[in-house]
């Protein structure tokens, strides 16, 4: 879901917040168990356990400004996973070691001629 501002007479100025709420995964198969020789014992091995669902906030903006008849400059802020909110991706292979990403801040120039 995304709400977005845009305003032509401000040098084309846009900001746009956009909420991504992701569901814990609830249709996994069970773990299950696997004989450790090393223990001499069934362990169970937590390959499918699912991580919690979780909300997340993009915040993205852009300004262009005019250079002459054929060229253009654009400036581009986005701001992802804006409250930084800890979280874990099931899709990850890395979600049993550590969370996904925190906030993650990207400032962009783009010149067109």
């Amino acid at each position: 879901n995304q709400i977005a501002y845009v305003q032509p007479k401000w040098h084309d100025f846009e900001v746009s917040l956009e909420s991504q709420y992701v569901f814990r995964q609830n249709e996994v198969l069970d773990n299950f168990t696997v004989f450790s020789p090393e223990q001499q014992q069934d362990v169970l091995l937590e390959i499918n356990t699912p991580p919690e669902a979780y909300h997340l906030l993009n915040l993205n903006s852009s300004l262009s400004f005019p250079l002459g008849e054929d060229s253009e400059l654009t400036t581009g802020l986005a701001v992802n996973n804006l409250l930084d909110t800890s979280y874990r991706d099931y899709l990850n292979r890395q979600r049993f070691f550590a969370d996904d990403l925190g906030r993650n801040i990207i400032l962009q120039l783009k010149f067109n001629y």
